[in-house]
């Protein structure tokens, strides 16, 4: 088992509410790590503006989904937490870790009903994976979006982002 130094130590005794450093010899648990922070970061800055216009998830959403959990799992540990009711939403932010080291975001333009993949490491042999994953996690997204709350939404649009236009890779 890897050593992990203390890297802050409360005022306490017997050395309670130490942050251990993280594991440095595995790096996609950095960048798990990252991802996350600013999407709860992210997040947290969303719900604080007058009007809710993003949504942001954490990477275990789009893992959660490519990993086929129960759809009533997805809604009870995301839609409540990370989707907060809004009637002015216009983009929906998913990062996507490919393993073993890559990452990719999924995001959707709801107002222009347009769906973005942002890949800087993509290879023609990647593209079907990659899109069929895509259009996997768009699905939930769906349902999600079918929801009563959601509906106020996609009044000019679809509540299926696999009804928009094609994928766009920028």
């Amino acid at each position: 088992m890897p050593q992990r130094r203390s890297l802050f130590c409360r005022a306490g005794r017997g050395g309670r509410g130490r942050i251990l450093a993280p594991n440095l010899e595995n790096p996609v648990y950095h960048i798990a790590k990252v991802v996350n922070t600013v999407a709860m970061l992210s997040s947290l800055q969303a719900k604080a503006n007058p009007v809710l216009r993003c949504w942001f998830f954490l990477s275990t959403f789009a893992t959660e989904i490519l990993f086929q959990t129960p759809m009533e799992h997805i809604i009870e540990s995301y839609v409540r937490r990370w989707m907060t009711p809004t009637q002015e939403l216009e983009h929906v932010f998913v990062p996507i870790c490919k393993p073993p080291d890559t990452w990719y975001m999924l995001l959707l333009d709801v107002k222009r009903a347009s769906v973005y993949a942002l890949d800087v490491c993509t290879t023609i042999e990647s593209e079907p994976r990659r899109e069929r994953n895509i259009r996997l996690i768009m699905a939930s997204l769906g349902n999600i979006f079918k929801l009563e709350p959601n509906m106020i939404n996609f009044q000019h649009v679809s509540p299926d982002p696999n009804t928009w236009r094609r994928i766009n890779t920028p």
